[in-house]
């Protein structure tokens, strides 16, 4: 039996656990190795050979063994005695029984004779004897040992551990196998762990690029690494990025939800599930179901019972999905009451469980993003969005953006999209990367770990732009049932700005991620026809904010293409600021001054001229 010492009470026991000491204050608590040595181990750190978890079996039984695992579901606490005093009811002396390595305690309360006089009866002193937490939890391996069908097993807690872990963390346990029988009738037995300590592990263990890769990242061209996704689709760049930025979005910002949900909605082939499953494939610590298969207790949160009749919360991904995201495949054949219940949770970031004996709540900053198929299996034009999938409008305003995604392509598009099939069919993805430039899988998980990490903050100037942008559009007529434009838009948009922001890798969110955020979002709505243009435009830099040389060089981004600016579209969007250009010639002398100036230079292509910055 193992022996545990008390650095501040100086007590010594060969229990399994030290009663008080290690419920007050476990961190003094230490193991001594061996019956006459003072060497002594923290029992926090565990070491020794870990045994994977799919291969515990019979040949562990009683043994102490060190396995990683995930806690999927957890029980209520209860309590049992860790050691029992009597106190005779004659003579006064007291005597302790403890329980064994296995929990089992004397399970009277009167020992009929006492120890010592044998003249009168020992009844329990309850408020001598000593008391332990315990709480059963479910627990699967680790994703990095999974198959297909990961193993679960019940374990049981004790000590401080009932409280501080959570449920969907990977952490390092040590225990003893037990075996407990199903049942007074059954002839076999189920296997149950008993943990005696734990360490949660490394949360930082993503792959994160060095500072070579991180300058090397900072001059890839954006748009190939948005085309990283999913390489094998072509033409689905806003879906693509749409998907990036949910996936670099997260946590509270200044107590505000940060996290961004997308939808892609449209006909069946299109690359939605493409890159739902690329996405997927980028964190371990994500979750891919199907609507089409799934309940509000395994999507969120449910009860189920053990052999024993003990009753357990079980986490379904949106709750394991805490500060990652969950991927869902064919939403619309969702029912309506399952998906009622994401709908609250993707607002209020909590999951509430309130059933008889079971009352819990979860933390659930959990991104969604979807995939719908549209009724018909073709997607109608002619009708909304809502009549299309049969999700409600309060629902689909969940999502920050929202994508129709048609089989629309032309003649030479679809040329395009086979050959790059056929490519990959004959010489493999990898070849493809290399072929089109694309960043390989590991190195897309390193930029996109890298840019998640960074906690960028508003510029002034930046919100001044949103606000105009906005509300631009919010006054502009829509038809009937089109998608709602509301204030739940503009914080998405803040949401969406701050991921812009961390995929260029800077810790300012400027003019430049608002304008990407609003011009991705103004795509979403144009995808299902509605009104937007002209908005973008007419206000694209009106902020009151701004300064003249500030917006002359927005103009200059919004103008350039690939370093060259045709001087007529130029001088055409100069003069929408009636504030700084109230007549033409002011534009002209400004272009005249650039040009002198050598900012501006002259090509081989009249109009056209190249941008020296």
């Amino acid at each position: 039996m193992r022996k545990f010492a008390c650095e501040e009470c100086k007590k010594v026991d060969y229990k399994l656990m030290l009663g008080t000491c290690f419920r007050d204050h476990p961190e003094k608590v230490k193991l001594v190795i061996g019956e006459n040595t003072d060497q002594t181990v923290d029992t926090l750190n565990i070491t020794g050979k870990t045994t994977p978890f799919k291969t515990i079996d019979a040949k562990n039984l009683n043994s102490l063994i060190v396995f990683k695992a995930t806690i999927m579901q957890v029980s209520d606490i209860s309590n049992y005695y860790i050691t029992k005093t009597f106190v005779c009811q004659g003579c006064g002396k007291s005597t302790d029984k403890a329980c064994d390595d296995y929990r089992d305690i004397y399970d009277k309360d009167i020992i009929p004779n006492c120890e010592s006089c044998e003249a009168a009866p020992m009844k329990i002193d309850k408020n001598q004897s000593i008391i332990g937490n315990i709480r059963k939890v479910m627990l699967q391996e680790v994703n990095e040992e999974s198959s297909v069908n990961p193993r679960r097993m019940e374990a049981q807690l004790i000590g401080k551990d009932v409280y501080d872990l959570q449920a969907g963390k990977d952490y390092t346990f040590e225990a003893r196998v037990w075996t407990i029988s199903y049942g007074k009738k059954e002839n076999y037995n189920r296997f149950v762990l008993s943990v005696t300590r734990v360490r949660c592990l490394d949360e930082n263990t993503d792959l994160m690029p060095d500072a070579n890769e991180i300058e090397k990242y900072r001059n890839w061209d954006r748009n190939k690494i948005i085309e990283s996704l999913a390489p094998q689709l072509v033409y689905r760049n806003n879906i693509k990025m749409a998907a990036i930025v949910s996936y670099l979005s997260g946590g509270r910002v200044d107590g505000v939800r940060g996290d961004f949900s997308s939808l892609f909605v449209g006909d069946p082939s299109t690359g939605k599930t493409d890159v739902l499953d690329a996405l997927h494939s980028l964190d371990k610590k994500s979750f891919k179901i199907s609507g089409r298969s799934t309940s509000a207790a395994g999507m969120v949160m449910g009860v189920d019972n053990l052999p024993d009749g003990t009753r357990m919360a079980t986490y379904g991904p949106v709750i394991l999905g805490h500060e990652h995201f969950v991927c869902i495949d064919e939403m619309d054949k969702m029912n309506p009451t399952d998906r009622s219940m994401l709908h609250d949770v993707m607002e209020s970031q909590m999951a509430h469980l309130n059933k008889v004996g079971i009352n819990i709540t979860m933390p659930a900053q959990t991104k969604i993003i979807g995939a719908a198929n549209p009724k018909g299996s073709r997607y109608d034009k002619n009708a909304t969005i809502m009549a299309n999938v049969g999700m409600p409008n309060s629902f689909l305003a969940r999502f920050g953006y929202i994508f129709r995604v048609l089989d629309d392509f032309t003649r030479a598009q679809e040329e395009i999209k086979i050959d790059r099939i056929d490519f990959i069919a004959e010489h493999g993805l990898d070849k493809l990367i290399v072929k089109e430039g694309f960043l390989p899988k590991e190195d897309l998980i390193k930029y996109l770990n890298y840019a998640k990490s960074l906690k960028p903050k508003f510029e002034p100037n930046a919100l001044g732009k949103l606000k105009d942008l906005y509300l631009n559009l919010k006054f502009r007529d829509q038809e009937s049932e089109s998608i709602d434009i509301d204030s739940r838009s503009y914080h998405d948009i803040i949401r969406a700005s701050y991921s812009m922001a961390k995929f260029r890798f800077s810790t300012k969110v400027e003019i430049e991620d608002v304008n990407e955020a609003w011009k991705l979002y103004l795509n979403s709505l144009e995808s299902f026809g509605m009104k937007t243009k002209g908005e973008f435009n007419e206000v694209q830099f009106a902020s009151k904010d701004s300064t003249m040389q500030q917006f002359i060089d927005d103009c200059i981004k919004e103008c350039a293409m690939h370093g060259m600016i045709n001087i007529d579209s130029f001088k055409v969007k100069l003069m929408e600021n009636k504030k700084f250009f109230s007549k033409i010639n002011i534009a002209e002398d400004i272009i005249n001054d650039m040009i002198k100036t050598g900012k501006l230079l002259g090509t081989t292509n009249k109009g056209v001229y190249s941008c020296n910055d």
